[in-house]
């Protein structure tokens, strides 16, 4: 895609973002930095936020840049680089902290997912605006209104203004790790299935679709999507993303059930060779495992699962399951809420079981026409440098495949794995899965 195409949608983008106001992701990018801060925030000292990866990358550039031009700038925090820093709700308190030091001071984050998100909320928290150069294309929540960080040992997104400025200098992302751009372009794949469980949701009266939030994800991602290689195409579908998540005030436009099996394998604190996972690393693995379950769905179709029990046999066996697979956490009477509420109606689940029994044909024409196939997602990851099999992140293909149970309790958000439970097909889905050698 052309320069002068790109930055059409984008302009065209940010007039329905709420928190950001510029975003820049051409090669030589950050050298408007200095002029934007000036424009925005004349006379504010800056607080940049790096680890020693990310400042190593473009910290001592951006630092070099501010004082030629002028600008106030703060002796900068700096994570370290080892162990990989993990995003975690205590070091955006920290930050929060260290930036009511500084009255009227702009913090700038100088890096990638977990730095842009613990600065962000530290942001929020010190009622600051915030600057963040992103250093790779590895995630979709730079422009994103929302942190998501283990708070408690739980995801959890909290709600917090996306930055006034983003730039993403398209010479920086390309001298970043493969892994991160390979990370980046699996969390933009996602999409794909984060799409169908829209459709699916949208088709059931459970969340429907909103036209402008769907376009900024979906309209131009196969573009995004064409090289896994071009980290200025996968840059700009992210932050595409995030400015849809803005205007939608939720991530439903770019997170179904994919995000979900990451979440928990986050919660678990999966490791793989004594490191964390890439957040977007164990999105792909998801969204390959979602790929199956709808190849599954297409194959064998919906009909003949097991028979709904009653709304409170329903509640109780799944509280079970919560507390067997989440007990140990902190906050698990909020997950009692949460699935509480997805089971408040006791009619609901048996008439979404009618409909998807009644139109799974027409239903189906529709989602295979958003999807690409698995051997698809397959061979786009392995260009990317993805891992396409849970044991290459060090998951048992079975203990990933029965993720799939736990999964479908932590959030109130409608994806194919309710659909598998309301057509009383999800173990069938699971052994099916766990034994066909097509997949994984």
């Amino acid at each position: 895609m052309n320069l002068g195409k790109k930055q059409e949608i984008l302009d065209n983008a940010l007039r329905y973002a709420t928190s950001t106001k510029i975003f820049l992701s051409d090669s030589g990018a950050i050298q408007a930095l200095p002029q934007i801060i000036i424009r925005l925030f004349p006379a504010m000292p800056i607080l940049p936020v790096a680890d020693e990866n990310t400042w190593a990358a473009v910290g001592k550039e951006t630092l070099k840049l501010l004082v030629k031009s002028g600008i106030s700038v703060k002796s900068p925090y700096i994570f370290p680089g080892k162990p990989t820093l993990e995003a975690d709700y205590t070091y955006a308190i920290e930050l929060s902290e260290l930036f009511r030091k500084t009255p009227k001071g702009i913090p700038l984050a100088l890096g990638s997912g977990t730095i842009n998100d613990v600065v962000k909320l530290g942001a929020h928290l010190a009622q600051r605006p915030y600057i963040c150069v992103a250093t790779a294309c590895s995630v979709d929540g730079y422009a994103s209104d929302g942190a998501a960080l283990l708070t408690e040992g739980f995801k959890m997104t909290h709600p917090c203004p996306a930055p006034a400025v983003i730039i993403g200098d398209s010479d920086v992302m390309a001298r970043a790790p493969a892994l991160l751009t390979a990370s980046g372009y699996a969390d933009l794949l996602a999409k794909v299935p984060a799409g169908a469980d829209w459709i699916l949701a949208d088709f059931l009266k459970e969340d429907p679709i909103r036209s402008v939030s769907w376009h900024l994800v979906q309209q131009h991602l196969h573009a995004w999507l064409a090289d896994p290689k071009d980290t200025d195409a996968i840059f700009t579908g992210l932050t595409l993303c995030g400015l849809a998540m803005q205007y939608q005030k939720d991530s439903r436009p770019v997170s179904g059930a994919e995000h979900l099996l990451s979440h928990v394998w986050e919660m678990e604190h999966h490791e793989h060779q004594s490191a964390p996972v890439l957040h977007g690393i164990k999105v792909g693995i998801g969204t390959l495992l979602i790929t199956a379950v709808f190849t599954v769905l297409m194959e064998q179709g919906v009909a003949g699962g097991a028979l709904l029990e009653s709304n409170n046999t329903v509640i109780h066996n799944k509280l079970a399951l919560l507390d067997a697979s989440f007990g140990h956490l902190a906050n698990i009477e909020q997950m009692h809420s949460t699935l509480h509420s997805k089971y408040k109606d006791p009619r609901r689940q048996e008439m979404r079981r009618k409909k998807l029994l009644a139109n799974w044909p027409e239903l189906a024409d529709q989602i295979r026409s958003q999807l690409y196939s698995y051997e698809e997602v397959a061979t786009l990851l392995t260009k990317a440098g993805c891992p396409v099999r849970s044991q290459d992140i060090g998951l048992d293909k079975n203990k990933a495949v029965a993720t799939l149970r736990k999964a479908q309790l932590i959030r109130n958000r409608y994806t194919v794995l309710d659909a598998l439970d309301d057509l009383g097909l999800m173990e069938n889905v699971i052994q099916i899965i766990s034994s066909d050698t097509r997949f994984f």
